[in-house]
């Protein structure tokens, strides 16, 4: 991994970290992407100094549309290929649904599905040289038999932890 790039969303915390951590331990370059700049920032100089890698930290939020399209801008503005995308960034809603607000269920579904979507098509497209992708999915389910999963099955190249 010595000199290439992975970017991990959802580096602000949790898994997102852990990757960051493991990542760099083979000296990989990271790009973190998450909304909360500060904790990247912390982990950033960090794993600098221990590792002696390069690290970018992007803040924004995935959630919105477009800011797959806006990262995959500032990347290419810094000259970065990606070598590894960990698609990680993600959130859960609980509660019934016809409680939940449509602009807080359409944050989510652009967050977990619509933004990931994106993001591995640059990876198809070249904008990476996608060597390797994980989709990380934490997901809760209070009735694991309705729950039908579809294009999530791990593939050449492609790790999916559920």
């Amino acid at each position: 991994m010595s000199g290439k790039w992975a970017l991990i969303t959802g580096a602000s915390s949790g898994f997102g970290v852990e990757f960051a951590k493991l990542l760099a331990d083979q000296n990989a370059n990271l790009v973190l992407a998450a909304r909360r700049r500060e904790p990247m920032k912390r982990l950033a100089e960090r794993l600098q100094q221990k590792h002696r890698v390069d690290v970018v930290v992007e803040g924004l939020d995935l959630s919105l549309p477009g800011a797959g399209s806006d990262l995959k801008s500032r990347l290419d503005g810094r000259g970065i290929a990606v070598d590894v995308l960990v698609n990680n960034a993600g959130i859960g809603l609980f509660g019934n649904f016809v409680d939940q607000s449509l602009q807080t269920t359409l944050g989510m579904l652009q967050l977990n599905m619509l933004s990931v979507t994106e993001l591995r098509t640059f990876s198809q497209k070249r904008w990476c040289n996608a060597e390797r992708v994980i989709s990380c999915l934490s997901l809760v389910f209070s009735d694991i038999s309705r729950l039908q999963v579809t294009q999530l099955m791990p593939r050449p190249r492609v790790t999916s932890f559920c």
